[in-house]
């Protein structure tokens, strides 16, 4: 998104969330939450934006473990300021480059963190690969290696805890989207193959 679009991006999105999101009209069921990804490199004003009654949680690109515990310090004080839950927005990292795969075990042990998952064409491009059969094993190893890593850090997203998600995500409206990146939305694996999506999640999820 060229920079002058994104101020009118985030007032378009925040106007979406406050419309939406507001607990008084959420939706009963925790499989339907509102998620919005933002990027590490505009946090404070991506948060600042989005943190609304209702946000259940953001996707941070590109996460290290310094972007992670800025994320977290910044909703603190948002969750204060605005008289929200404290630790009520969740975070999910998206691990899309080799460095963020050097210091999985630390991003693991963030606080707020609730799962990872993998920005396959992000990761793939900083690891200069190009997707084809060929390729495919590497990526299953790296599929594995986050799995593994979030279950040993006993990672848990909290709508697990309660009941499997039905994999059906609401989606924000057309002036939300523009603010993500084409083909970088959250998307679930499918039952065939639980790590052939985009973006994988660790615990796996899988539609009932």
């Amino acid at each position: 998104m060229p920079l002058a679009a994104k101020a009118q991006a985030r007032n378009d999105i925040r106007g979406w969330l406050t419309k939406h999101s507001r607990p008084e009209e959420a939706p009963r069921s925790p499989r339907q939450q509102s998620w919005v990804r933002i990027n590490g490199d505009s946090t404070a004003p991506d948060l600042d934006t989005v943190t609304v009654p209702g946000l259940a949680g953001v996707f941070l690109a590109k996460c290290t473990v310094d972007s992670l515990h800025e994320t977290a310090t910044f909703l603190d004080a948002l969750e204060s300021s605005r008289g929200l839950e404290a630790g009520s927005v969740s975070i999910i990292g998206l691990i899309e480059s080799a460095a963020a795969l050097q210091q999985i075990d630390k991003i693991t042990r963030v606080r707020r963190l609730t799962t990872l998952a993998i920005g396959e064409v992000d990761l793939m491009a900083d690891l200069r690969m190009t997707r084809s059969s060929r390729s495919e094993p590497a990526l299953d190893s790296l599929r594995t290696r986050l799995v593994v890593s979030c279950a040993a850090a006993e990672l848990l997203p909290r709508w697990l805890r309660r009941q499997q998600p039905s994999g059906n995500w609401t989606t924000l409206s057309k002036a939300a989207s523009k603010c993500t990146r084409s083909g970088s939305a959250p998307a679930l694996p499918s039952t065939r193959h639980r790590f052939r999506s985009s973006t994988t999640f660790s615990p796996p999820m899988t539609r009932p």
